[in-house]
């Protein structure tokens, strides 16, 4: 099922169309990424439940999510594989350069608290921190153009994505 998307308009988006020279599938409970040459590379370490596999519109990585070990981000240059820990609703922007995701926080019963967290691509070791925001619980996060695109309480905000270097 495709992840919920939203554009900058702020009006829910088509389901992300990835490359056509790289497609990325769940195959039990591991993550299979196939080449348009139709080699196949299973992801993710053993011993976890993996799901949610995302390709970036480059083709250049691969987002993904294990059950209990949370998420994951393959770079296919090098063939490593990160675990970035909690998080859910990883985006990639267009171009290739940032991935955005959420963190949430839960009593067991609800969702409490949520963060929304930037993740630069071209760094080696792929560094991310968080982007600060007054919302409590901003969820299912978009990024294109600079801008950023997000869920609060049933309504879509969209701002701007700046860095303090």
């Amino acid at each position: 099922v495709p992840m919920l998307a939203f554009g900058i308009d702020g009006k829910v988006a088509a389901p992300f169309q990835p490359t056509a020279a790289l497609s990325v599938r769940v195959d039990g409970d591991e993550i299979v990424m196939r080449t348009d040459d139709g080699d196949e590379t299973r992801l993710g370490p053993p011993g976890d439940r993996y799901f949610e596999p995302r390709a970036s519109a480059d083709g250049e990585y691969v987002s993904f999510r294990g059950l209990s070990t949370g998420l994951y981000v393959h770079r296919r240059a090098d063939g490593a594989t990160f675990m970035v820990g909690t998080g859910s609703h990883a985006r990639f922007d267009a171009e290739g350069r940032y991935m955005v995701f959420a963190r949430s926080i839960e009593d067991g019963h609800e969702r409490t608290a949520s963060s929304l967290f930037v993740m630069d691509l071209k760094t080696a070791e792929l560094r991310y921190g968080p982007i600060e925001t007054s919302v409590v619980r901003p969820d299912a996060p978009s990024i294109a153009a600079g801008r950023l695109a997000f869920m609060d309480e049933g309504s879509a905000l969209i701002g701007e994505l700046r860095f303090d270097r």
